[in-house]
This record gives C-alpha cells, sequence and structure tokens, in this order.
C-alpha cells in the first residue's frame, strides 16, 4: 500500500478489501433497516465504478465493474446523493448493470476523502418500486458520511502504524531511543529502542529510579542533578555517561532532556532521548590510545621523522633527524627542506613541489626510493626516503621518513656478491639466474607470453683445464664471457651457469603471434660465433667450440625443473653436431621430451620385466640366397604401446642399459639358433 498523505482510490480499494469482512458486516447491519435487495461500496476508477464489497439478497456478492457514463452513479458524482422510487432503467436505459439486476429503486450517494474528493459511492437497488424512497434519502447520506469517516479512520491508522514503524526503524538504525515523562502521573514512558539500549524487555515497567539505577557508579549522581535542574528549573542537558545493561555489560550512552510547558509556564512534559555510542567511544579510546602509542614510536624511532608544509619548510624533526643531519633544532625548524639536499635535487625541489601541487602526480609521493641526502658538513650519504601526504587540522602538508642506508648498502653491497656474483667471471650466478628466471615465468604466465632461454656449453673444457691449469681455464672462460656479454644486446641477460657453460634468457615476453620478434636465429649465430672462442693462453692461440641448446617456450604448465632439463637435454643433442652444435627446441619440444622422460624411466622395468623382444631380418645376396639373418630389437610396453629402436636405443646409450640390451639380444640370438 502507498502511504500518500490523503485517502485516495488506491488506499479506499486496498482498505476496504482487506477489511472485507467488518465492511459486510456494516452493510448488512445497515440492510437490516433499508431491506435493499442489492447494497455495495464502490470505487470511483477512471470512468467506471469497481464493486469491492456489497450484498446481494443478504449475501455476499463477488466485486464487479460497470461503465460510470450514463448511470445514475454518474448523477451522484456530479449532483450528490440521488433516490429514484421506480423505473430506474427506463431513466438510465445505457446502464446495462441495472437491467441485469432488475432494478426499480435506487439510492446512491459519494463517499469523500478529507480533501473533500468523491473517491466512491455506496449503491442501493431495490428490486421492486421504493415508495418512501424520499424519506431514507437522508438516513443513506448520513451512512455513505459514516462510511467515509470509517475509511478515513483506518487509513489514518495505516498511516500512523507505518510512520511509527518507520521511527522505530530509524531509532534503531540510528541506537537512539526516546523518553517521556509527565510529572502529574510520574509516569515515564521509553520507546521500543531505548529499552533494547538498557537490554530491558520492550514494553516492561519502569520508572525514573529504576532508569537512574541503570547508570553506573560515579554517573548517577551527575544524571539524577541534571533530570532534577531540567524538572524543577527547565534547564536543558546534554551528557554522555555509562549505563549498565540488563546483562551486566557497560555501555556509554549520550543523555539529553528538554522540558515542554503548558501557557502558564508549568511543565506539562520532560522528554528526550538516549544515544547508544558505545562504539564511537570505543573507537574515540583506540584512537587516543593509537596517537599515545604513535607519538611513543616517534620519541624512540632510529629514522629521522620531518613534517613539511606545502611551501617545503621544515615544521617539525625528531631527535634523530638532529643526528643524522648534524644540526640543532632552532637551525632546521623553518627553514627550506632544499637544506638537506645535495645538487641538483635542492635546485629543483621548489619544480617538484610546484608541479606536484598543480597536477596532484608525483614520482615520490607514497613511494619509498633511494636517494642523495647531505649533512650539514657537506658530507653526502644515500637515505632511503618514505613521503606522504597528510593533513592537520584542514592544512596539508607531508611527512618524510628517512633512514640512512649508506652501511646497509655497503654490507649488501658485499653480500650480493658473495652470493650472486661470479668469482671467475663476474657476471651474475646460477643462483641469480635461478631467481630471475622464475620471475620471468610468472610474469609471461599471466600474460600467456613466451620466453626465449639459451644454454650454452663449452666443448672439452677439461682439455683445457688439464693442459694449462686451472687458472689459465678460469682466464680462458672469463675472456670468453667478455666477448658473449658484449654480443648479447639489450633485450638479453647472462649468467654464469655451472663450471663452463652460460645461461642467455631474454628479457622480454612475446605472445606466440610475435615470436619473430626474439630474432633466436641472429641471437644463436651470435652466440655460437667462432671467434668469440679463439684464446692466448702462454702465447699459443687455443680455437675453443661450444654447443648451443635454445628454446623458445609458454612456461604455463611448465616447471621450473622441467625447463632446465630441456634445455639441458637440447645441449646434450647439439653436442652431437659438434663442433658448434645448435639444438633449437620449440613447443613440439617440450612434448618429445616429456617422451624422453617417460621412455626413460620405463625402459629399466622393460628389461626387468622381459619386455625387449627380436626379430631375424634376412639378408639376401644378389643370386637371392638367404646367407644370414639380423638381428634387431623390438621394444613392446605394457604403458607405452610399440617404441622405435630409434626413441629408446639413444637413451639406453646415455646409461649402463645399452649394455644389458645387448645382453638380452645376443641371449635371445643364440636361443632361436639353437631351436632351429
Amino acid at each position: 500500500m502507498s502511504f500518500e498523505s490523503v485517502l485516495n482510490e488506491s488506499e479506499f480499494s486496498t482498505i476496504v478489501l482487506e477489511n472485507r469482512s467488518a465492511y459486510e458486516q456494516d452493510l448488512l447491519g445497515f440492510n437490516e433497516l433499508l431491506q435493499a435487495d442489492y447494497l455495495f461500496l464502490g470505487v470511483k476508477k477512471a470512468d467506471k465504478i469497481s464493486v469491492l464489497v456489497g450484498l446481494a439478497h443478504d449475501s455476499p456478492i463477488s466485486q464487479i465493474e460497470y461503465d460510470l457514463k450514463g448511470s445514475p452513479c454518474e448523477r451522484v458524482m456530479q449532483t450528490g446523493p440521488c433516490g429514484y422510487k421506480s423505473d430506474i432503467c427506463e431513466q438510465f436505459p445505457d446502464d446495462q448493470t441495472l437491467s441485469e439486476l432488475n432494478a426499480q429503486g435506487y439510492l446512491g450517494a459519494g463517499l469523500f476523502n478529507e480533501n473533500n474528493q468523491n473517491i466512491g459511492v455506496l449503491v442501493a437497488i431495490f428490486n421492486t418500486p421504493k415508495q418512501d424512497i424520499n424519506e431514507w434519502l437522508q438516513v443513506f447520506s448520513l451512512q455513505a458520511k459514516l462510511f467515509s469517516t470509517q475509511l478515513q479512520k483506518d487509513f489514518l491508522a495505516i498511516k500512523t502504524a507505518h510512520n511509527l514503524s518507520l521511527i522505530d526503524e530509524i531509532s534503531r538504525m540510528s541506537k537512539t531511543g526516546s523518553w517521556e515523562f509527565y510529572p502529574e502521573t510520574e509516569k515515564l514512558i521509553w520507546s521500543s529502542e531505548t529499552y533494547r539500549i538498557f537490554g530491558l524487555p520492550v514494553g516492561s515497567a519502569i520508572n525514573v529510579q529504576k532508569a537512574i539505577n541503570s547508570f553506573a557508579p560515579g554517573y548517577t549522581e551527575e544524571l539524577t542533578f541534571a533530570f532534577d535542574n531540567l524538572r524543577n528549573h527547565q534547564k536543558p542537558y546534554d551528557i554522555q555517561c555509562k549505563i549498565i545493561d540488563s546483562s551486566g555489560s557497560i555501555r556509554w550512552v549520550r543523555a539529553s532532556g528538554k522540558a515542554e510547558l503548558f501557557k502558564n509556564g508549568a511543565v506539562k512534559r520532560l522528554f528526550g532521548a538516549f544515544e547508544d555510542i558505545t562504539e564511537y567511544k570505543t573507537a574515540l579510546t583506540l584512537n587516543e590510545e593509537r596517537a599515545m602509542k604513535i607519538q611513543n614510536i616517534l620519541n624512540n624511532i632510529n629514522d629521522a621523522v620531518f613534517s613539511i608544509d606545502v611551501k617545503g619548510t621544515i615544521t617539525h624533526c625528531n631527535d634523530i633527524a638532529l643526528k643524522t643531519f648534524g644540526y640543532t633544532r632552532s637551525e632546521l625548524i623553518a627553514q627550506s627542506v632544499e637544506i638537506l639536499m645535495p645538487e641538483p635535487y635542492a635546485s629543483k625541489h621548489a619544480f617538484y613541489m610546484r608541479n606536484y601541487m598543480e597536477t596532484g602526480v608525483g614520482k615520490i609521493i607514497g613511494v619509498g626510493r633511494q636517494l642523495p641526502a647531505k649533512r650539514k658538513n657537506g658530507d653526502i650519504f644515500q637515505m632511503e626516503l618514505s613521503l606522504s601526504e597528510s593533513f592537520d587540522q584542514g592544512e596539508r602538508g607531508f611527512i618524510g621518513v628517512i633512514r640512512d642506508i649508506s652501511e646497509r648498502i655497503e654490507a649488501q653491497d658485499t653480500i650480493y656478491n658473495l652470493a650472486y656474483t661470479d668469482s671467475v667471471t663476474r657476471l651474475r650466478n646460477q643462483q641469480w639466474f635461478h631467481q630471475r628466471f622464475k620471475d620471468l615465468m610468472l610474469r609471461a604466465s599471466l600474460k600467456q607470453e613466451y620466453i626465449h632461454i639459451l644454454l650454452l656449453d663449452i666443448d672439452n673444457m677439461a682439455q683445457i683445464n688439464t693442459r694449462f691449469g686451472f687458472g689459465n681455464g678460469n682466464y680462458a672462460i672469463r675472456k670468453i664471457a667478455e666477448q658473449l656479454l658484449f654480443v648479447i644486446g639489450h633485450d638479453y641477460e647472462i649468467f654464469k651457469y655451472g663450471g663452463d657453460s652460460f645461461v642467455v634468457l631474454s628479457k622480454k615476453t612475446y605472445i606466440k603471434e610475435d615470436l619473430h620478434k626474439f630474432d633466436a636465429n641472429l641471437v644463436e649465430s651470435a652466440l655460437l660465433s667462432p671467434r668469440h672462442f679463439d684464446i692466448v693462453i702462454n702465447s699459443v692461440k687455443w680455437s675453443l667450440t661450444a654447443s648451443l641448446g635454445s628454446a623458445i617456450f609458454n612456461p604455463q604448465g611448465q616447471s621450473f625443473e622441467s625447463i632446465i632439463n630441456v634445455i639441458e637435454q637440447a645441449v646434450k643433442r647439439a653436442k652431437r653436431s659438434a663442433p658448434f652444435g645448435l639444438c633449437h627446441i620449440s613447443e613440439d619440444g617440450f612434448k618429445e621430451f616429456d617422451r624422453y622422460l617417460d621412455i626413460k624411466s620405463k625402459l629399466e622395468q622393460a628389461i626387468e620385466r622381459d619386455e625387449l623382444s627380436i626379430v631375424l631380418q634376412p639378408q639376401v645376396t644378389h643370386d637371392g640366397t638367404v646367407s644370414s639373418f639380423e638381428a634387431l630389437v623390438r621394444w613392446y610396453s605394457k604403458e607405452l604401446g610399440p617404441v622405435s629402436p630409434s626413441e629408446f636405443i639413444p637413451i639406453a646409450e646415455e646409461s649402463y642399459a645399452i649394455c644389458e640390451i645387448g645382453d638380452i639380444v645376443l641371449r635371445k640370438t643364440l636361443s632361436v639358433i639353437k631351436g632351429c
């Protein structure tokens, strides 16, 4: 139901239909006197009358609609109550409903809202002439007014209930309850929310003393004084105090009170509110504790802290700031922060500040950054600066936290060189490569992009070490590293990998359609150029060689270990084409490598399960005579099915398995010959 300020046709319909039984009883009671054959209430709907509730020969009738135009009800709407003692159908021939009801007599009166707008009708129809119709007309009009009054009463009751419900919901959401006190009767009234705040059942008995006793010790006297002052001197109050609710929990409330007076100045009633401010007080206490904690931290922090206004003027600093920069407090406060900066930062600072204030874009705001700083004595040191924007009582400013990291940088450089730098070539080592490669894999996986990785291994490096010693061997590796570092370009980076190998990794990643941008052939050719491996040792020129494995792949679904295994296997294959062998693996090569690992893991089981067999292939002379047989080994795996010798023989050659296979072929061949 809509809650308009004035009763209209929609509310009229809703009220009557929701209270059908009551209105039917009212009609029935009235009809005991009137004795109409049909008696009903109808609502005006545009150009029709819709019957909401009514009687037909003292039995309820269903809802019907009829046209207002050409009906006696139209006359009622235009001129007021009407009565026709007989021949109503002849007087209103266009009203089909009258004919259907076999009407003779008619009474009709309008139903009005508080703005005197006609929103419906009360109608009585008689199947026989009603000779005393004029005598009933005034009574019928009064009954219509009674129905109008009842409708208005029901409407106001619903609207009042709605408003009370709305007020209760607002009170609940705002956690604010109301109270009223009438001095003449000593009656105290609480709203539902007030009961909830004090933890009492809604509607339970309450009086002033019981309410005051709910307040915590220390606040009872204050509230008693405020209430008595309001009652006796009409002085309003608004105080914050603690209460102890019915469960024993302590809550904070904001209690207020005012007085309403009669015209003669006497107190008519006292009223006010209780607002539950427990959450606010808890947050306020927490903020105060945090502020105190922050202040204690600032007083004991080991970093320099500065407050700066929008002009770059230092407004505050802690003791560590004075110690770090070598100034006294009076020398720093009210000075430009540029005093702490070396050139060119000092001369550019004003421009940076102005640009930030105009655009709101700053490269350093909210971002920790390493910058040089200057002490009072002119020494320059490295600092870590964290700068954030702040507001204090509406004034915009900045807070800078500075840490002297010169010692840390020196220590980090030492640790870094020890942990991540190869001592021979000064290149970043395998540990750094692992970290860098995993980060690149993650970034490429998220973007569905590809990586290019190359592994270069120097051939026969052991011979150089044996002949010239490890010192000269290290010299050779260092010279080769210098050459490779020169040729890889800006899009790749190189790492020392193992004793005599290097990893070259692309810095960029590309989608599948842009793989040509890697220039894989160009990089591979540059790395395998023979001139990079010409080394002079003890006035003797030695031409070393290398083998290169190269792979372009999408790391999604691949593990770090599997990729390393693939690229190492690629180098092994490249060495079969030495010197300067190259094996480039595409994405299909990873599937091939998975197949390789699968065969390698199951080959030993195949030998144990006796899955290997032989076939004898006849050798024929030029005249067609069979001269001998060639024994060929075959493998049918339970898991893999038939496996070609071209697949498993090279794998077997990597281990002792090739000897075991040779024994199997020899033994089974002899068994066949023996059987013959």
